[in-house]
């Protein structure tokens, strides 16, 4: 089960940097299991090339079973969204462009609603996270009390957050998100 859910992960990775959501070594993914082994993408590596050896197994307290290296930096985010979120299997963190540039121009959330996905998807509007220190546990905290109101959402001045029943779910709100808020950077573009 471990091997098939790396191999998931190697690949989210790869579609996520072909996409343009990931960029070097920024993000992080992550999977949680039925035996509450977590695996999540370790520190320094970059996410669109990702090896076997580049992922970590974690129980659900953080703590190493399994690898070599350092876990996340935003592992206590991963880790505070899957105790508040009992259906929450896979939690993605990307910069994507547009949510990082969307996030520079909003105060506390983002209105999609003149989307017919943004209505859908996220109730017209995407909640944001003040501005904390990647990887504090602010950020893990206020993440993940955002992340019981809505499965995705934007962490001011650095991504996007989504988590889902699965990695396919979790990688699809995301595209959304971007898809959407590229849409409304370009209706701004039109309207000058």
């Amino acid at each position: 089960m471990l091997k098939k859910g790396k191999q998931e992960i190697i690949k989210v990775g790869s579609i996520l940097y072909e996409r343009g959501l990931i960029s070097g070594f920024d993000g992080n993914i992550s999977q949680v299991f039925k035996n509450d082994k977590i695996i999540i993408t370790a520190s320094g590596v970059h996410k669109g090339f990702l090896r076997h050896k580049d992922l970590i197994v974690l129980d659900k307290k953080g703590k190493i079973i399994e690898g070599v290296g350092k876990p996340s930096s935003e592992t206590k985010m991963h880790l505070e969204i899957y105790k508040n979120c009992p259906s929450a299997r896979a939690v993605i963190h990307v910069h994507g462009p547009y949510a990082v540039a969307a996030s520079l121009e909003n105060e506390k959330e983002i209105d999609v609603s003149d989307l017919v996905e943004g209505k859908m998807l996220f109730n017209g509007k995407i909640k944001m996270v003040p501005s904390f220190k990647p990887g504090s546990e602010e950020l893990a905290k206020k993440a993940g009390e955002i992340a019981t109101k809505q499965n995705t959402f934007i962490l001011k001045a650095h991504g996007a957050v989504s988590w889902g029943e699965d990695l396919f779910e979790a990688v699809s709100l995301l595209e959304a998100l971007e898809n959407n808020l590229k849409i409304l950077a370009l209706r701004k573009l039109f309207r000058k």
